[in-house]
């Protein structure tokens, strides 16, 4: 997955660029529901032009009491510099158009619309960004708290089968419960590693950490995202998806989201014309 690549990202001698895969995201579902601490990191990269960028915005928050995450094909541009597809801007489109925010509406129709653009593009163009496999070739998920203040998880992933050379778009996926540790995007299994603590390596991750904590207390499931990723960017087989910084957000039962840290150009994307 990735963020905008801007300037000379966008020249290629295909009809299109940035096409972007690889992103780590780990959540933390407090045990009390009170809060939903968010890490990810912050590396674009697009395969066919070998070009890489740490700077990538991979979790957004919306209206203060929503937050976003993509992975897959999170953006897609022409050789003159027109972005073509931003799964972020139809995450904030989707967001204004709809009165009603609860994550399922949203995601539901972030899909539409992700499908809606896909499937108007060829084949061919369909295969090279799924790296010509059937797979999940664009997902957005949606965080936030419902009607009853209960923190609710939904993602939407778009799929393309190479074989059928259809798209396939299901129901969103929900993964909400009070003291979950979820994962979304590439190298789940090393996020799984890690929480599971049963390797030397991911023991020495924790440092001063306990062990299967998370949950319980913001401080801590603040450092364990973050100590999370890091454990992917450190042992990712392919080191040229993921990488630091690392970004924290914090979404609250009651007082919206609080970022602990953030890049500065992450909040300047924030602004851009293109998002609305």
């Amino acid at each position: 997955m990735c963020g905008r690549l801007f300037g000379a990202a966008w020249l290629t001698l295909s009809l299109f660029t940035g096409t972007c895969y690889g992103t780590s995201i780990v959540y933390v579902i407090s045990n009390d529901g009170q809060y939903v601490v968010f890490a990810a990191d912050s590396r674009n990269v697009d395969p066919s032009n070998n070009i890489t960028n740490n700077e990538a915005c991979k979790v957004i928050t919306l209206g203060n009491d929503t937050t976003f995450y993509e992975s897959g094909t999170a953006v897609v541009g022409d050789r003159q510099g027109h972005l073509l597809w931003s799964s972020q801007r139809a995450a904030r489109q989707v967001y204004t158009a709809n009165k009603n925010h609860d994550a399922r509406t949203l995601a539901i129709a972030w899909g539409k619309v992700a499908f809606a653009w896909f499937d108007r593009q060829s084949d061919s163009d369909q295969k090279l960004w799924t790296k010509s496999e059937s797979r999940v070739l664009a997902n957005g998920a949606f965080i936030n708290y419902d009607q009853n203040r209960n923190p609710v998880v939904f993602s939407e992933p778009l799929s393309y089968d190479a074989q059928t050379k259809k798209l396939s778009l299901p129901e969103p996926i929900t993964s909400s419960r009070a003291g979950l540790v979820g994962r979304g995007g590439d190298y789940q299994e090393l996020v799984a590693e890690f929480m599971n603590a049963e390797t030397p390596r991911a023991q020495r991750a924790y440092g001063t950490l306990k062990v299967r904590y998370a949950g319980n207390e913001l401080g801590y499931d603040i450092q364990f995202v973050q100590k999370a990723i890091q454990f992917v960017i450190d042992n990712a087989p392919d080191k040229r998806f993921v990488h630091s910084p690392i970004d924290v957000v914090v979404l609250r039962r009651f007082g919206g989201a609080d970022w602990v840290v953030r890049k500065h150009n992450c909040y300047i994307e924030d602004t851009q014309p293109s998002h609305k």
